[in-house]
């Protein structure tokens, strides 16, 4: 079964947030696949969703790096979105992919932004798994790696949670494997 890990950096916490960066990677139980990353003009974005001045504020605290990585985007959002689009049945049927994120924020905001840009999204809302979930039951079964790339970015948060979920879905599989083997 191949996965999608999918991370969105965005100017607030509301469902309809305005995106400003996407972040995606495909990986397995052994391994990382291809990714996607596309930053987004924050003037474009801003006409695509929705900006708080909380969040705004929280963004003035984070590191350059983070800011820099997240606020220096050209490429439009509906040019984002098609990319990801793109990015996604590049991997096959997306029927057959599952997708994971925090169930309760990137799904929401970015089916908003693609409601928003008029765009259908490749994501099939059945297909869409919740990151908080599994860690609520595999987490304390995994030895948690030291944090690569920077905080923030989409694409590098992605890569480490998709690592993270790996290693959880990998001892789901070994525990529903002892347990037919019983």
């Amino acid at each position: 079964m191949l996965h999608v890990m999918l991370d969105l950096e965005t100017l607030s916490s509301n469902s309809n947030a305005a995106v400003i960066q996407i972040g995606a990677v495909a990986f397995d139980l052994s391994s990382m696949g291809p990714n996607y990353k596309a930053t987004i003009d924050i003037a474009d974005a801003m006409k695509h969703g929705e900006v708080s001045p909380s969040t705004l504020k929280w963004w003035m605290t984070q590191s350059d790096a983070a800011r820099t990585s997240s606020m220096s985007g050209i490429t439009t959002t509906a040019d984002a979105l098609n990319g990801l689009n793109t990015f996604i049945t590049s991997l096959g049927d997306p029927y057959e992919l599952q997708f994971w994120a925090h169930a309760t924020f990137d799904f929401p905001v970015i089916m908003s932004a693609y409601n928003a840009a008029g765009i259908k999204a490749a994501i099939p809302y059945k297909r869409t798994r919740d990151l908080r979930t599994l860690e609520s039951f595999w987490s304390d079964f995994i030895a948690w790696d030291a944090r690569d790339g920077t905080h923030h970015d989409a694409l590098d948060d992605a890569l480490f949670q998709a690592k993270h979920a790996q290693l959880m879905l990998r001892e789901a599989d070994t525990a529903l494997q002892r347990r037919s083997d019983d």
